[in-house]
This record gives structure tokens, sequence and C-alpha cells, in this order.
């Protein structure tokens, strides 16, 4: 095994191909058996927005799911950056919604 770090500063192990297949397996059933249906929304959410924008903020894919509050999505964001890891930090630039500088999300 070794270990290397990636541009975003995460961890990365590398191992022998039957390894990862293995391992990544593992990571798939945990991640889906505690993954919730906000968190689902979110990703989905995410993907298209990241699909026409290349990123967003916490405001857009708020307002993208129909819901003024971004507090609806921050707590479940929040948990697919640190928690998951299937999120990650893009960019801080203008938000589209509130017109002010914002970290930006991406799908890892």
């Amino acid at each position: 095994m070794q270990e290397q770090t990636t541009l975003n500063g995460y961890r990365k192990i590398v191992h022998t191909k039957h390894e990862v297949e293995e391992t990544s397996l593992q990571a798939h059933k945990e991640i889906n058996s505690e993954i919730g249906k906000r968190h689902e929304l979110i990703l989905r959410a995410l993907k298209e927005l990241c699909k026409n924008n290349g990123d967003a903020t916490d405001s857009e894919i708020t307002r993208y799911l129909g819901k003024w509050d971004p507090n609806f999505t921050r707590p479940r964001r929040y948990e697919l950056v640190n928690k998951f890891r299937l999120v990650g930090y893009s960019r801080t630039r203008m938000c589209r919604i509130t017109g002010k500088s914002c970290m930006a999300w991406e799908i890892l």
C-alpha cells in the first residue's frame, strides 16, 4: 500500500486491484445504508447544476429544490462533504442567488 495526497487535500491509499474493488464495494454498501432521502435529493440537484454550471452554492442547490432556506440543504451537504466524501469544495465565487461571495461545491 502507498499513501498519496490528492489535489483537494484528501489522503488516498493506493492498493492492488483486488483490494480496491473489495474496499470500494464495502464503502459503497456503508454509504448506501446510511444515506438518506435528503442526501439523494441534494446529490441529484448538484449533479444537474454541475452539468450546467460546473458547481453550485448551498443557496443555488436550495433554490433548485424549490426551497428558500439554505438550512434545508446545508446540514446534509456538510455530511456529503465530510462524512461520505461524495461532494467537495470547488471554489469561492459569486452566488447566482444571493449575489454574495460563497463556497461552491461539486460532485467528486
